[in-house]
């Protein structure tokens, strides 16, 4: 028996019949039905309900990577004589105030311990970069590149030399240290906001004050490797075009390739009719003609 399966796809439903057929034309319904399933939405606000595991995804990925980055940089310390080989001396380390270390590392020497302990501690709040392409940097709108513009503005008015010896100075005064913000609305902010840069510029003078009060173990290739592990991001995954309709082995051109543009060039002079005063529609050859030699399309 001749038939056909005829489908109504819809955003939450299958709608489909099947026809028997007589002479490759329907002449009977066998059976027709529908299933209808959830679309994947909220359906209060409509919001995907995948947000939800999206985000507890991503909040896991990002607490491993910060453990990753917290062993390797770890490693790295004990490998340079910064920071004990045994576990029980590491944990007696955890009763300094890092504040205090990072501030008094500037002017007086550290122990090795003590130096560890520090950069440690300026590795945890590593200080926001962004991946954006667009960021120029030299706009300052935004909660976090307003509030960090602010951060920058107060450690410059306090005559301060580093991020951390600022905030040492705002914990003497009783100030908060922690990125929280305060304020509702287009006045909300943060206390206290750095950028990546902010703590590479911390590490370099911290480093840099304690070699040449004669920490031997403030090498170069040890800098390189503190900040590497410190300051590593990953890059944005590339956004592949995805594949073509026609070759499906092939990955479709990228939209600022030359030849794209000239196939949407040649795609929208197809789509277009040119109609004379007498209403005679042209044709597409003779109305790519035309207007190649009226604009210089081509």
């Amino acid at each position: 028996m001749d038939y056909r399966l005829a489908l109504d796809l819809g955003t939450n439903s299958i709608g489909w019949a099947l026809l028997e057929l007589s002479n490759n034309k329907p002449s009977k319904i066998i059976k027709t039905g529908v299933r209808i399933f959830p679309d994947g939405r909220n359906p209060k606000d409509k919001a995907s309900l995948a947000v939800k595991r999206r985000l507890a995804r991503q909040q896991r990925r990002m607490r491993d990577r910060f453990l990753k980055q917290q062993k390797r940089l770890m490693g790295v310390l004990i490998a340079s004589k910064l920071m004990p080989a045994t576990e029980a001396e590491r944990k007696a380390l955890e009763q300094l105030d890092p504040y205090e270390l990072r501030a008094k590392g500037l002017d007086e020497l550290l122990q090795d311990g003590e130096l560890g302990r520090a950069i440690f501690h300026l590795s945890k709040r590593r200080g926001f970069k962004s991946n954006r392409k667009t960021d120029s940097g030299a706009d300052d709108t935004g909660v976090i590149k307003s509030s960090i513009s602010k951060t920058r503005q107060s450690i410059a008015d306090a005559n301060c030399r580093t991020y951390g010896e600022w905030l040492y100075k705002r914990r003497l005064e009783g100030n908060g240290v922690l990125a929280r913000t305060v304020g509702e609305g287009k006045d909300k902010e943060y206390e206290v906001y750095a950028d990546r840069e902010l703590i590479d510029e911390e590490l370099r003078e911290l480093w840099n004050n304690q070699r040449k009060l004669g920490n031997t173990g403030c090498s170069d290739k040890a800098l390189e490797a503190i900040r590497g592990a410190i300051l590593f991001q990953r890059d944005l995954r590339p956004v592949n075009p995805g594949k073509c309709t026609f070759e499906i082995d092939e990955f479709r051109g990228p939209l600022a390739h030359l030849y794209v543009q000239q196939f949407r060039i040649y795609q929208e002079l197809n789509n277009l009719s040119i109609i004379d005063e007498n209403y005679e529609e042209e044709t597409f050859a003779r109305s790519a003609l035309i207007l190649t030699k009226r604009f210089a399309v081509i």
